[in-house]
């Protein structure tokens, strides 16, 4: 191959290259990312040196990876959709679907019958959940009454929520359980 084939080669895959980091870089949004830290799903971009076959000179060749990460959903979006999952079940006086997302460690800890008590007792109370900041996965500790266990899939979740007309920023806790999200409270008096 001449050299100029080989630069005409190279102007294309470079150029393919930009156009991938460039559709990359859109697709990212506002580039505003959960605390879990910069997501896998960013397109990287590598430039390393090479020699022509060809003519024996250096060239430089350019290739872009992207994961298949890029479709799933980022830790603060899945968080946000299991926030509003557990609203729209207080709004709608749906304990039995609060009941259902508990992570076992909290019917473990209470017993199913006194965790369905206390739901049924809270259940419409809170509202308005907006997430802040988002940390995970990591180990969490559930400790409630003196009890406090290492949780594996955790996340520790900064946000604003209201309860009854009161608003408040608190710490709360999710976990994975089979692939999905799961809630932590403490029900009452450990069993």
């Amino acid at each position: 191959m001449s050299r100029r084939v080989v630069g005409q080669v190279m102007t294309v895959v470079g150029a393919v290259a930009v156009v991938v980091g460039i559709i990359g870089v859109a697709s990212q949004g506002d580039g505003n990312s959960d605390a879990a830290g910069p997501s896998s799903a960013r397109p990287s971009t590598t430039t390393s040196p090479a020699v022509s076959e060809a003519s024996g000179e250096p060239a430089t060749t350019t290739t872009a990876a992207t994961s298949t990460a890029a479709d799933e959903p980022s830790a603060r979006e899945r968080v946000a959709a299991f926030t509003a999952v557990l609203d729209a079940a207080h709004a709608e006086g749906d304990d039995g679907t609060l009941f259902e997302r508990l992570h076992p460690i909290v019917l473990e800890r209470y017993g199913a019958d006194q965790c369905r008590a206390y739901l049924s007792s809270v259940t419409g109370s809170l509202s308005d959940t907006e997430v802040l900041e988002v940390e995970g996965p990591t180990t969490i500790e559930f400790a409630t009454d003196g009890i406090a266990a290492q949780v594996p899939d955790g996340y520790n979740v900064e946000a604003t929520f209201k309860v009854g007309d009161t608003a408040r920023t608190a710490e709360i806790h999710f976990a994975e359980v089979d692939g999905e999200l799961a809630w932590f409270t403490d029900c009452g008096v450990p069993a």
